[in-house]
């Protein structure tokens, strides 16, 4: 179900705020999307149940998910989308959709399977600092 808050912006990306290399994702977005085309909201908070029940196939995955106007993307699908959507040079990136989709998700779920033991996990949601906070959905 969408809030009206929500409905006004064109891209969220869902993430796990307490993973360390997801909120490093959050960095990098933030460095390269000057002009705020992605929004960004916790797999753990309302905006996530606001858009997805227990009922969705996506409901429990471990992947980063991006909701766009028209579509829902995840895993190495919405991570090339975000580069799409940032444009710059970090575009370059995208060289790597010549891989197969099952091979760039192989790797994907490689990172997202260990990406506790390599990275790290916060024992609570990073504090947001408040020249970017209204770049953050609850």
């Amino acid at each position: 179900m969408q809030t009206e808050s929500n409905r006004e912006y064109h891209s969220i990306l869902f993430y796990d705020a307490y993973c360390v290399l997801c909120n490093r994702l959050v960095k990098f977005i933030l460095k390269f999307d000057k002009i705020g085309k992605i929004k960004f909201a916790p797999i753990q908070g309302k905006t996530y149940l606001d858009y997805f029940t227990e009922n969705d196939s996506i409901f429990q995955l471990d992947s980063v998910i991006l909701k766009t106007s028209n579509k829902v993307l995840i895993k190495s699908s919405a991570f090339f989308e975000v580069l799409s959507i940032i444009g710059g040079p970090i575009k370059i990136l995208l060289i790597l959709q010549i891989l197969p989709l099952k091979l760039n998700d192989f790797f994907y779920d490689m990172i997202s399977k260990n990406r506790y033991k390599v990275f790290g996990k916060y024992d609570s949601c990073p504090i947001i600092p408040k020249k970017i906070i209204n770049r953050f959905l609850p």
